[in-house]
């Protein structure tokens, strides 16, 4: 079954919203976009379309719930970014043009925006807090599109916030329907 395929299978509807693996630039999470009119949790692409404020607002909360349900943790990018090289990390949390920066000042920059910014919505995730559950209830149902033979998100905290409905194994994928908690 191919991607294309899911949307069909899927069937995603008003008060729907998808979560897709978001690891690279031809990701499930940007074919979605193109596939259904339902939102999308995490993509990193929609930060080159969305100002400043919105960025910091919208797309780094849905990074953090994103990031949390893959099973990452804000110790784990917190001990990454006083690494030795952090650039990768830099690169894969969105922070594009710091982590290529000849500039020192620049990546510093990016790895303290990452602190300011991304770290404190991973921990309010972490924590439970209100605004997460409360995005959550704002949809139906949630439907998580995973890989069967290299799962990106962890059970246990889908689990956390959501109510599993159903699953279903397809060949390449992996469709969880949840209802929120």
């Amino acid at each position: 079954m191919h991607l294309a395929d899911v949307q069909r299978v899927v069937n995603p509807g008003d008060g729907d919203l998808l979560v897709a693996r978001s690891t690279t630039v031809d990701d499930r999470c940007g074919w979605m976009v193109l596939l259904s009119s339902a939102p999308v949790l995490f993509c990193p692409d929609a930060e080159v379309m969305l100002t400043p404020q919105q960025n910091h607002d919208v797309q780094r909360f849905r990074q953090a719930v994103y990031l949390h349900l893959t099973g990452d943790s804000s110790g784990r990018l917190q001990r990454a970014l006083a690494g030795p090289d952090p650039s990768v990390l830099v690169w894969r949390l969105g922070y594009w043009a710091e982590a290529i920066s000849p500039s020192l000042e620049e990546r510093r920059q990016g790895i303290q925006a990452i602190q300011s910014d991304l770290i404190p919505w991973l921990e309010r995730v972490e924590n439970h807090d209100a605004a997460v559950v409360t995005f959550l209830r704002e949809f139906r149902r949630i439907i998580v599109i995973d890989s069967r033979r290299e799962p990106t998100f962890a059970e246990d905290r889908l689990a956390s916030f959501l109510n599993l409905e159903s699953k279903q194994n397809r060949e390449d994928f992996v469709l969880s329907y949840y209802s929120p908690k």
